[in-house]
């Protein structure tokens, strides 16, 4: 716009170099004030220097802005240099618009192919369900798990992408998503970082739908999990409500030190990422290290003697770090807004204090030219 703008000076190429003005009587209702096909620089041509500058840059956007989208043009070049802007403007219009139509194009394709693809799999599990004779409740839980695991995995991104990668590649990227999530336990964060990083590379995700049973009651215990996204449900077997875990909790950690079973059912609320720790994973890798060896009997002997390391040492509960302690960050929220009332409270009582300062300041003064006015008074 600000180079039409600029080819429309009608002092270019001498185009009527010092004249006036066209009359807007002369000129064309919509059209140019000059006849034939060549003339002045538009802004002469078509009597817009007649109007201020805002209205003339207006005009330009609009013609620029119909060059390059193909639109509808109220004004026409008249000499050769704005003729050659004009073809140009238009080739490179033609060739932004089709990149942008392209990209378009691509992204709905592939957005179309994953639900041909997400469609495929259902058709093929369910003609196996089917010619299994898989009954229909455990057919229909299939499908939701199929169709729902898209929604889990929103916003976090398919592991698959990471096929393409080198082995090399993958372990440091794996390390470093698991490590970011192990560590919140007590028991990894003081293990040396080479034991950490092969517990990371054997430790396994898994994916959950909403309803799905993770752990049996009775069952022998072999892993913990981390929660990574989603929510679990820990059904209490006293009567009680059940127990919730968020993203950062972790269950079953117990198991990693001492023989135990499972004690509670716990089912997947909303669509939920795991993070499987075993116990087979972590011996290997403690057993290597003499100091994790130690860690690990250290914690050992803490459980045997009753200690339950998992809990929370602010809320007392089970199942997360302090840093990922939901009441502690509700408290923390709770006594910043409170610390913020009394210093607002503070600030108005200063404000009304040095309001009633200035108030008896004021009442003095008129008192002492209140009595100076009075001799005078008695003197005349």
């Amino acid at each position: 716009a600000c180079i039409w703008g600029l080819l429309g000076d009608p002092s270019w190429g001498g185009w009527a170099a010092g004249s006036s003005p066209h009359d807007w009587s002369e000129c064309v209702p919509g059209g140019p004030c000059e006849n034939g096909i060549l003339g002045a620089p538009w802004l002469h041509r078509y009597g817009l220097d007649n109007f201020d500058v805002s209205t003339q840059y207006l005009v330009a956007l609009h013609f620029s802005t119909g060059l390059v989208t193909g639109g509808e043009l109220a004004l026409q070049p008249s000499f050769w240099l704005e003729r050659v802007f004009a073809t140009a403007v238009m080739i490179m219009g033609l060739f932004v618009t089709s990149i942008i139509l392209s990209q378009v194009l691509v992204m709905i394709n592939r957005h179309y192919e994953r639900g041909i693809a997400r469609n495929d799999q259902i058709c093929r599990l369910r003609e196996f369900m089917t010619a299994r004779q898989v009954p229909l409740e455990l057919q229909s839980k299939v499908r939701r798990y199929v169709e729902n695991q898209l929604d889990v995995l929103k916003g976090a991104g398919e592991y698959s992408a990471m096929d393409a990668l080198s082995p090399s590649l993958r372990g440091e990227i794996t390390i470093y998503l698991h490590h970011q999530v192990i560590t919140k336990h007590q028991f990894f964060s003081v293990l040396p970082p080479r034991v950490v990083n092969q517990i990371c590379l054997g430790a396994t995700r898994h994916v959950y739908g909403a309803g799905d049973l993770v752990l049996t009651m009775g069952l022998p215990a072999l892993a913990m999990y981390f929660v990574v996204r989603g929510r679990l449900r820990i059904e209490n077997m006293e009567g009680q409500s059940a127990i919730y875990l968020e993203p950062g909790s972790w269950l079953g950690d117990k198991c990693l030190f001492i023989n135990t079973l499972r004690t509670h059912d716990v089912h997947v609320a909303t669509c939920a990422e795991l993070l499987c720790v075993s116990r087979e994973v972590v011996l290997k890798a403690c057993q290597e290290v003499p100091a994790a060896q130690r860690e690990y009997m250290a914690f050992r002997q803490r459980i045997c003697s009753g200690e339950i390391i998992s809990l929370c040492p602010y809320c007392k509960k089970m199942g997360h770090s302090e840093q990922d302690c939901r009441k502690l960050r509700k408290d923390q929220s709770v006594t910043s807004t409170s610390d913020a009332i009394p210093r607002t409270i503070s600030r108005s009582a200063q404000a009304a204090a040095f309001a009633e300062s200035i108030r008896k300041v004021a009442q003095r003064s008129q008192q002492v030219a209140n009595s100076d006015e009075k001799p005078s008074t008695g003197k005349q």
